[in-house]
């Protein structure tokens, strides 16, 4: 997912981006907002507006306490509401429907299968 090529960078401070790095000869810029562990980033050189997530945390310590799910929430609310605003290039929808045999995932990734017959 990545912001559309005609979106101004500064539109993110609407969203409570910082500005995090800026270089005035090549025009880089690169744009964070921290939600919880996560953090969210925006760049317009190489990485052409994609957006990043990335879990900002020590792997080592417990994930307890870090109110992931309430995180991930306002990542979405932020993204939603950058996408009816028109500033997100949203993906091709897929014009396969997907199709779901639960049944068959069940009794292929069933342990106690040698049982069952």
């Amino acid at each position: 997912m990545k912001l559309k090529e005609m979106v101004s960078m500064d539109v993110l401070k609407e969203f409570d981006f910082h500005l995090a790095e800026y270089n005035s000869l090549s025009g880089f810029q690169r744009y964070t907002k921290h939600y919880g562990v996560f953090l969210v980033t925006i760049c317009n050189n190489q990485l052409e507006k994609a957006i990043h997530i990335t879990l900002n945390t020590d792997v080592r310590n417990a994930m307890e306490g870090n109110r992931i799910v309430a995180s991930v929430h306002q990542i979405n609310h932020d993204l939603c509401r950058m996408a009816s605003r028109g500033y997100i290039e949203l993906p091709q929808p897929c014009v396969e429907p997907m199709e779901n045999d639960w049944e068959m995932q069940m009794t292929a990734s069933n342990p106690f299968a040698f049982m069952i017959d």
